[in-house]
């Protein structure tokens, strides 16, 4: 996963290629959120399985390591580096903390992702789409 992200699409392009969706989103559905970065841990719209079918639900990006939660300190500290997993680590490593999360997985509708590159005499990485 990516940790920035773009969505530029219409509601009803989600509804058609999922048509069975149930809608239980209670973000107002922005059709140009240009630029979603993880480490804010912002509300998103996530396709997620369900016993009766697929529904649009609302989740904060990342895991949230409730374990922590006595020491806030610490909480924010590791919700940070909670935001971005590979999926050999969720699918393979039985030793890393991401394999307990494998079959509690989502779809993410995005429009595509942004990499940072470093551009000789700039001092900040830009984002390229």
């Amino acid at each position: 996963m990516c940790w920035d992200i773009s969505l530029h699409t219409d509601i009803e392009l989600t509804k058609a290629a999922f048509p069975n969706l149930k809608i239980r989103s209670k973000i107002q559905w922005n059709p140009n959120m240009e630029d979603v970065w993880a480490l804010g841990h912002p509300e998103y719209p996530i396709i997620m399985r369900e016993e009766s079918g697929l529904a649009l639900d609302d989740a904060e990006w990342g895991v949230d390591p409730v374990y922590l939660m006595k020491d806030p300190k610490k909480y924010a500290d590791m919700r940070k580096n909670m935001v971005n997993a590979r999926s050999e680590r969720i699918l393979e490593d039985k030793r890393s903390m991401w394999y307990r999360l494998r079959k509690n997985r989502c779809l993410i509708p995005v429009s595509g992702t942004f990499e940072h590159r470093h551009i000789n005499g700039w001092k900040k990485k830009v984002p390229y789409f």
